[in-house]
């Protein structure tokens, strides 16, 4: 079994070399046969951020509203599209 910290070490070395090797890398590149033009963009905004789930991020106020509309100091003027839903895992502190 490998511990976190042979493991950091190595992960460290090996994202070292690729740097070494972007710095020593030839910058010149390869000429293009015209300039490139964008005829399009697409821009996609994504309301929100992780959830706290992902994160390992209790938030206490989120179970008390599990399946309910939040409340309007909590939702400020947004936009909200459905109803909240609290983690179905019960966090504890380690550490």
């Amino acid at each position: 079994m490998i511990t976190r910290r042979e493991l950091l070490n190595r992960l460290g070395g090996g994202l070292g070399s690729v740097a070494l090797g972007t710095l020593l890398a030839d910058q010149t590149g390869i000429a293009t046969h015209h300039t490139p033009k964008a005829k399009a963009v697409i821009s996609l905004f994504m309301h929100g951020g992780p959830s706290h789930v992902d994160l390992y991020d209790p938030k206490p106020m989120l179970s008390k509203y599990d399946g309910k509309t939040p409340p309007a100091e909590v939702a400020d003027d947004e936009k909200i599209t459905g109803n909240l839903l609290g983690s179905p895992f019960k966090f504890q502190k380690h550490g």
